[in-house]
């Protein structure tokens, strides 16, 4: 927490850093990583989440990109977008915990009960 009151102070420096970082190698996921992080520390739900998607648009199968994206779409309230990154995660058939306890909550609550009966025999 203190960590982060001194990063206050220079949070649009580090913001416009990180911009100019993905703008001059826009394959570098750590910046990505680092700017949506630096965005929801500060609150900003919406920002840090469309980064993350941002993100995945180039990695699209990549466990450490979906599962904080498609936590703060639901945080954001952005659902069908969240359900569409779960939805391509399990056709592409992408094994993880984490995202298939999300699936399975995503499921639940879209009423999809024998997309979540697949999930939980898994």
């Amino acid at each position: 927490m203190a960590c982060w009151r001194r990063l206050e102070k220079r949070y649009s420096q580090i913001i416009a850093i990180l911009n100019e970082n993905i703008a001059a190698g826009p394959f570098d996921k750590t910046s990505f990583i680092l700017l949506a992080q630096a965005y929801h520390k500060n609150g900003e739900i919406q920002l840090s989440s469309a980064i993350y998607c941002k993100a995945l648009n180039r990695w699209p199968n990549d466990i450490d990109l979906i599962i904080p994206a498609v936590m703060l779409l639901y945080q954001a309230r952005e659902y069908q977008q969240a359900d569409e990154i779960l939805d391509r995660a399990a056709k592409d058939g992408i094994n993880n915990l984490q995202i298939s306890r999300l699936q399975l909550q995503s499921y639940l609550r879209r009423g999809k009960l024998d997309s979540a009966e697949k999930t939980l025999e898994i």
